[in-house]
């Protein structure tokens, strides 16, 4: 059984299933367990761009060939499709910036995206003319 971190004490569902004894883990974990487990992980995280740089290095893993699995929060203009398995070691993930959904991922190459463009460095933002 998975249980969503929408869901808490109290919700008639997870009483049910606590009651019952019944085994469950959370969404991220099972992700971790059953999906990205000796997978090569590039995961994006950050406070703008997740999606679109996600989507990306995603097209640019399938346009080299090697079909790679991924979850991704929106559906790149490339794909039908949000998530799939695919067919290569290769897994890319929009990271979930919430505290509640991460999880311990096991990660090859990460992408940390600037937080707001407001939070730049006064010479960064002199070279922006460049």
């Amino acid at each position: 059984m998975i249980i969503g971190n929408a869901m808490s004490r109290g919700n008639p569902c997870v009483e049910a299933v606590l009651e019952q004894s019944i085994p469950y883990m959370s969404g991220p974990q099972w992700l971790h367990d059953y999906v990205l487990r000796d997978r090569w992980v590039l995961a994006v995280a950050g406070t703008h761009g997740k999606t679109t740089t996600a989507g990306m290095a995603t097209w640019i893993l399938e346009a080299c060939g090697y079909q790679p699995g991924f979850v991704i929060g929106g559906v790149p203009g490339n794909f039908d499709v949000s998530a799939r398995l695919g067919g290569s070691p290769f897994f890319v993930i929009e990271a979930d910036e919430y505290d509640c959904a991460f999880f311990d991922k096991t990660l090859q190459v990460r992408s940390l995206l600037p937080a707001h463009v407001d939070h730049e460095q006064p010479r960064v933002r002199s070279c922006r003319h460049l």
